[in-house]
């Protein structure tokens, strides 16, 4: 098996979108693919990394009533979720 994929996951403010695709990695990579975030110290040294860089706006930003906040969530995740599932099917390394 080749080496495992490894992310380091970096998020301005460190807010919710960092954990969410943390998570979404973890789950869809299984041991296929070591992930970390910029919020914890990385012992390893990643090596020459490709640098990808996708948008999202502030899910906990948002103002509103509750099911407002909630699709602000949904919306991202499913977002991270997609790119991420085609990142790791590119690399061969969804579980």
């Amino acid at each position: 098996m080749p080496d495992k994929l490894q992310v380091l996951i970096l998020c301005t403010a460190n807010s919710a979108r960092s954990q969410m695709g943390e998570g979404l990695l973890r789950h869809l990579g299984g041991d296929k693919v070591d992930v970390y975030s910029a919020a914890e110290a990385c012992p390893v040294f990643l090596g020459p990394a490709e640098r990808i860089h996708w948008s999202y706006s502030d899910p906990a930003a948002v103002t509103g009533d509750e099911p407002a906040l909630l699709m602000a969530f949904v919306d991202v995740r499913k977002g991270l979720e997609q790119k991420l599932s085609a990142r790791l099917n590119s690399h061969n390394r969804l579980k």
